[in-house]
């Protein structure tokens, strides 16, 4: 478990919005 991962949990409870399609548009 690292800090990217932290901040994955993080964003998610934050912006439940489909986070993951913006942490794919970042990369």
């Amino acid at each position: 478990r690292n800090v990217a991962w932290e901040i994955h949990d993080l964003a998610k409870e934050k912006f439940p919005i489909s986070w993951e399609s913006l942490f794919y548009a970042a990369v």
